[in-house]
């Protein structure tokens, strides 16, 4: 995952990243009160990453981008 992140951030792709939890169909998960917002901070880490370097921003700054 952290590679297509970069990935979109280098191609300059500025839609939505979109992270689904799929408990529905696999019940045994843990609920996405615990599970999504660690998930959102690794993406949002992985892309502050990437357009740091980039050199398209700061990654205090792009780690704010919602």
């Amino acid at each position: 995952c952290r590679r297509f992140a970069a990935s979109l951030v280098k191609s300059g792709f500025e839609g939505p990243l979109v992270f689904e939890w799929d408990r529905l169909w696999f019940g045994d998960l843990e609920p996405p009160e615990k599970i999504l917002p660690g998930a959102a901070k690794s993406l949002f880490g992985w892309i502050a990453e990437a357009m740091v370097t980039r050199g398209t921003g700061s990654a205090a700054a792009a780690s704010t981008r919602r």
